[in-house]
């Protein structure tokens, strides 16, 4: 808190846990100038928030119900009653750990790339960032008590719903799915060509699906 009541807010996009402020030399830096800092959670990210506007809008078009919550309101624990759709950056979901540490997908730093843990035959060990076009994973996993979780991570996840609420991109994961036996549970890659708010610009891709390698039922919390 600076001096005469004026206040700053600062954020080190490598960290998402306000407890882990000490391994920010920046934060702690501030905090040495102008006093202790504290958390603040009243922001959104421009793109979570148009992806999930346009991921109600179409659920609804569709005849599904939905509810929504920012990651400061939702626990893991809705997975208990519920079937959740969550979205954002890989450190923004860090509350889903047991479900990413699981993936063979896995988001690298700053979204630039998803590094592939277990290539299948012809599949790179790494799909990268190229000309604009940002990968993201998805993935369709159990959740608890017969509930599922969609997971959406991405740099731009209103260009992944674009995308995923495309003809042709469902198509391409219809084909994909049908090829790894049609698993009740799985995990992509995906990647769209964005602007700099996140709004999708080109086709996009579905490039690589793997069954997801949980038996049905939950992940243990």
């Amino acid at each position: 808190m600076p001096e005469h009541g004026n206040v700053f807010m600062f954020r080190n996009t490598d960290l998402n846990r306000f407890e882990e402020k000490t391994k920010s030399h920046d934060l702690l830096e501030l905090e040495r100038h102008w006093g202790p800092s504290e958390p603040a959670q009243n922001y959104t990210v421009t793109t979570d928030a148009f992806a999930a506007i346009k991921l109600v809008r179409y659920l609804d078009r569709v005849g599904f119900s939905t509810a929504v919550w920012s990651s400061s309101d939702a626990e893991i624990a809705q997975l208990t009653r519920n079937n959740v759709i969550a979205m954002g950056t890989w450190g923004a979901l860090i509350a889903l750990k047991p479900y990413l540490d699981r993936l063979s997908f896995i988001l690298g730093p700053h979204e630039t790339y998803v590094q592939n843990l277990r290539p299948l035959k012809n599949e790179p060990g790494r799909f990268e960032f190229v000309n604009g076009s940002y990968p993201g994973v998805v993935a369709v996993l159990p959740g608890v008590n017969g509930t599922r979780l969609l997971l959406i991570a991405s740099r731009f996840t209103a260009g992944v719903v674009s995308l995923l609420t495309s003809r042709h991109a469902l198509d391409e994961l219809d084909q994909l799915w049908k090829a790894q036996g049609s698993p009740e549970y799985f995990e992509a890659v995906v990647t769209t060509e964005t602007n700099g708010d996140g709004e999708q610009l080109g086709s996009g891709r579905v490039l690589a699906l793997h069954r997801f390698p949980e038996p049905a039922g939950a992940i243990k919390q």
